[in-house]
């Protein structure tokens, strides 16, 4: 998967008219789709090889909502969702140490 393809998620009418969105209050500090994903997907946790954009894309409508006007993720969904992905990078690190300096099985 290319970063142009991570940094396009599918377009909000398209996800909006196959999805009914629960409904959150209008707020300024309520964060439209196109910015969390590229706030995300530019997070330095985030990284296209190690992180399932599948996997991003369920977070991202899990954690969408509709204020009435247009498609929204929350503050904290946001959050979550960095949160999610800053853990998975995390233990995949510690896999691969894991890995290195275990010994090998070969000799």
């Amino acid at each position: 998967m290319s970063r142009q393809d991570a940094e396009s998620p599918p377009s909000a009418s398209e996800s909006a008219s196959n999805v009914k969105f629960p409904k959150t209050k209008e707020s300024p500090a309520n964060i439209e789709v196109l910015k969390a994903w590229r706030t995300i997907t530019s997070h330095p946790q985030f990284k296209v090889g190690d992180a399932d954009v599948n996997h991003l894309c369920t977070e991202f409508t899990k954690k969408a909502r509709c204020d009435g006007t247009k498609v929204v993720l929350e503050p904290e969904g946001v959050h979550h969702i960095l949160e999610t992905f800053k853990a998975k990078s995390l233990a995949q690190q510690q896999q691969q140490q894991q890995q290195q300096t275990s010994p090998s099985s070969s000799n």
